[in-house]
């Protein structure tokens, strides 16, 4: 196995076969009524269909499900983890946060975006359980104030949203694909972010110029299973400052761009 960015050496066979399988990508213009933007729905590389192929449909006894695939960020993806990426399945914290790495990771590499930093999916659940006591130590090494968006993660137990912490443009907005609205959630994470600077800055943070609220104008889901997906597009184009451009018809698509993207250690 292959550590880092590099595609892992479990498929490195499967890629190399490909100059003898017939290619069933899928052509710009097949999808041309899905895909309008080709910028925001490239069309994946050649070797993505036989990588995506082996992961969801080879033998537990070729391709054992607890084989770890991709082992970057602190974070271990195992062939199980990407399956989750099949179909209608949900996603994991796995998955969430090793793609919010891939996000922090492009944004450090690419100097005209903005600054992102992203809390593991833990953080919030922490935070709204045991209070600011149990994650103060998070960000012992961090300054939050020195990021122009910090990205926040939700998972209740069966679904997945978004909160961003916009520190550029001083707002608390939550992103959820089944539009609930979660004033709670913005009041908390309103009430974290004073207490981070009373307990690093020494310094009670203004407010008052700040945003807070639920957006509703984004795409919405029409089933129970893609929250997880949902959340990893808003996190894509906020951390770009791009307009939200996606739809739930997307989403096939999309699980199998990201199935590459964490194999590769790279956003399209």
């Amino acid at each position: 196995m292959l550590k880092e960015s590099s595609p892992f050496s479990c498929l490195e066979t499967c890629l190399q076969q490909l100059s003898i399988v017939t290619n069933t990508r899928c052509s710009p213009e097949r999808f041309h009524h899905v895909f309008a933007n080709t910028k925001d729905f490239p069309v994946l590389p050649e070797e993505s269909d036989l990588l995506i192929d082996k992961i969801w449909h080879e033998s537990a006894e070729e391709f054992p499900l607890d084989e770890m695939c991709v082992e970057k960020f602190g974070v271990s993806i195992s062939r199980r983890d990407l399956l989750k990426l099949k179909s209608i399945e949900w996603l994991n914290d796995e998955i969430i946060n090793f793609y919010m790495q891939l996000i922090v990771q492009r944004s450090t590499h690419e100097p005209d975006l903005p600054k992102v930093f992203a809390f593991n999916s833990f953080f919030f659940t922490s935070l709204k359980n045991r209070g600011f006591a149990a994650v103060k130590r998070w960000t012992k090494s961090i300054d939050l104030s020195s990021f122009d968006i910090i990205l926040v993660p939700i998972h209740d137990k069966t679904h997945w949203s978004l909160a961003v912490i916009d520190m550029q443009n001083q707002s608390i907005e939550y992103y959820d694909s089944m539009l609930t609205n979660r004033a709670d959630y913005v009041l908390l994470l309103k009430q974290y972010i004073i207490f981070e600077s009373l307990d690093k800055r020494k310094s009670k943070l203004d407010l008052e110029s700040w945003k807070f609220g639920t957006k509703y104008n984004i795409p919405k889901q029409s089933n129970g299973s893609d929250c997880g997906v949902f959340v990893c597009r808003f996190a894509d184009y906020i951390s770009q400052r791009k307009q939200i451009n996606f739809e739930q018809i997307h989403m096939k698509y999309f699980r199998r761009r990201m199935v590459y993207e964490i194999c590769t250690g790279t956003l399209l």
